[in-house]
């Protein structure tokens, strides 16, 4: 495991588990810095700061390449999981073989077309 510091937490900490051969982060946490407390007028507190990675098990069980994927407002990726049990066997189908682009221009024809 690689040790890891969280931008906003010292120290940091992060829970992760061994899956096919790669350690995958499921949960990071830490001390809220100081700084982050002082500046929003909190003195005298500590923070603690927990996240969950629960998008990176759904990663794992849909074979989804990109974290950023989840957050994505393109429908074609969507759609992909609008019916979506946890119990269904599913794997992730890209939309594109070429990398996104933010001024990429793509056309397609209907099949019978």
């Amino acid at each position: 495991m690689d040790s890891w510091v969280f931008p906003f937490t010292h120290p940091s900490w992060e829970f992760e588990i061994l899956y096919q051969g790669k350690w995958l982060e499921v949960v990071g946490s830490g001390i809220v810095e100081e700084k982050i407390l002082l500046n929003n007028g909190i003195t005298g507190k500590i923070g603690w700061a927990l996240g969950f990675g629960l998008e990176r098990l759904a990663m794992v069980r849909y074979k989804v390449p990109d974290v950023r994927l989840f957050w994505s407002q393109d429908p074609a990726c969507l759609i992909q999981f609008r019916d979506l049990k946890p119990t269904d066997n599913y794997e992730f189908k890209p939309i594109s073989k070429f990398p996104s682009r933010t001024f990429d221009i793509s056309f397609w024809i209907p099949d019978g077309q």
